[in-house]
């Protein structure tokens, strides 16, 4: 991950299966406002962060890796 020390956001490289497309998928993405990690309530947990690739909100679910 790499910090932006004007505005703190985090950019990264996220890696998950993605349900939507039923494979594993790899983005850029970064932590701004509105990012957060939470649970749902079937006790799913969920990234939502910033898509730098497609400049949307996505989900991550269950398990990620962060580069």
């Amino acid at each position: 991950m790499k910090g932006n020390m004007d505005t703190n956001i985090i950019t990264f490289i996220i890696t998950y299966y993605a349900r939507k497309h039923k494979k594993i998928i790899t983005r850029n993405g970064d932590t701004r406002e509105g990012s957060r990690t939470w649970t749902d309530k079937l006790g799913t947990k969920i990234f939502t962060y910033w898509d730098l690739d497609n400049n949307g909100w996505r989900n991550a679910t269950d398990t990620w890796i962060i580069k």
